[in-house]
């Protein structure tokens, strides 16, 4: 299983400290794999600075921001610079910094992805044309989307957009933590938002009589963090890791000959399933491309492999697809309904020969059957 921590909006310089000190203990009892933090009002006064981001990373491996992300001069050039360091990626073109990053862990990766909603905030680029456009060749199926936004209705319906397309959606900006926390039908984890790290007894981490004023008198306030005990929030994610998923169906199987068919996106993903599983299965056979590789092999210790075993559909076409309508996708970004190509068909698959007794593979051979072969 994999285990990511995500901590929703750090105020101030107390709350950067305070969730350090809780972090690196939920680290360590806990056993987290990854920690995100949302840190655009971690500096004093507001926004993030280079020494309040310096502060963050000290235990927190990405972080997010949002509509403050910009508020500071001094950390504009920051964004270019860390890949870790995210702002909302529905910001216009040739704004510094990026919207997503890939966290590699060795075993899998996990992206991360900052978008901001456009109900009452900034008019941005469609937060939900833009999720598609990011998923469009994503390398990874771990990935955890900070959902920066105000109205709660533009939240949920981006959970239920990216249900069962993305692990997790993470809703943040309020500071207020919601108790709708869930796992979506399709199995996308979700929750409102989840709230901050701060001085509780405050107005969002801020001196409760500053707001009082500037909501009373719509007079210019200027903001002071809330000083007092701090409480941090946040939510837990575990992801069902295909590795250790392994480990634990391999436990007390009661055979040796086992065939893995492992569908996956990631060639480098799929290749280290292989090598994981060396000696453990018989084969590992992967799938979900549709376009067969040519590396089949026998690894050493006696597994059979190979990185994708194609498909069976039209082969005059992209994936089983009319090659127009993916072009169209392609090309415009506009929603189109697929249509299973019409002509000839190509069967691909493997041969996977295997000692009984021993459950390792002899030979594994690429199968591809034309329609119309004299063989077929």
């Amino acid at each position: 299983m994999l285990k990511i921590l995500f901590v929703g909006d750090i105020v101030g310089s107390r709350g950067a400290l305070f969730a350090e000190g809780v972090c690196r203990r939920l680290r360590r009892e806990r056993d987290i794999d990854l920690c995100i933090v949302n840190g655009e009002n971690s500096a004093d006064g507001n926004g993030i600075t280079p020494h309040s981001m310096e502060t963050l990373f000290t235990f927190a491996d990405v972080i997010t921001t949002g509509n403050h992300c910009f508020r500071r001069r001094e950390i504009m050039w920051e964004y270019d610079r860390n890949d870790f360091l995210l702002r909302p990626a529905n910001y216009p073109e040739g704004v510094a910094g990026k919207g997503c990053t890939t966290v590699d862990l060795g075993r899998c990766s996990v992206m991360v992805i900052n978008i901001m909603g456009t109900s009452f905030m900034e008019p941005l680029d469609n937060p939900f044309s833009r999720m598609d456009e990011l998923l469009t060749g994503a390398g990874t199926r771990n990935i955890i989307v900070d959902f920066h936004a105000e109205a709660s209705g533009e939240k949920r319906a981006m959970g239920f957009f990216l249900d069962g397309r993305v692990s997790a959606v993470i809703g943040t900006h309020t500071h207020v933590q919601t108790a709708d926390e869930t796992i979506l039908p399709k199995g996308t984890a979700y929750i409102t938002d989840a709230g901050m790290c701060g001085t509780e007894l405050s107005v969002l981490g801020v001196e409760s009589q500053l707001i009082i004023e500037k909501m009373r008198f719509k007079t210019p306030v200027k903001f002071k963090e809330a000083e007092g005990a701090q409480i941090l929030c946040g939510v837990l994610v575990t992801l069902d890791n295909p590795f250790s998923r392994m480990d634990e169906l391999l436990t007390g199987a009661g055979t040796r000959n086992i065939i893995v068919d492992f569908h996956a996106e990631a060639s480098g993903e799929k290749r280290a399933m292989g090598f994981f599983l060396d000696g453990r299965v018989s084969a590992v056979i992967g799938t979900h491309t549709h376009v067969q590789t040519a590396d089949e092999t026998i690894l050493p210790k006696g597994t059979a492999y190979i990185t994708d075993a194609g498909m069976c559909g039209t082969e005059l076409s992209v994936l089983g697809v009319e090659s127009q309508l993916i072009i169209e996708k392609m090309r415009f970004k506009t929603p189109v309904k697929f249509k299973e190509a019409e002509g000839a068909q190509i069967l691909c698959g493997v041969l996977v020969t295997l000692d009984e007794k021993s459950g390792r593979a002899i030979d594994i051979e690429r199968i591809q059957v034309r329609e119309g072969d004299s063989r077929h």
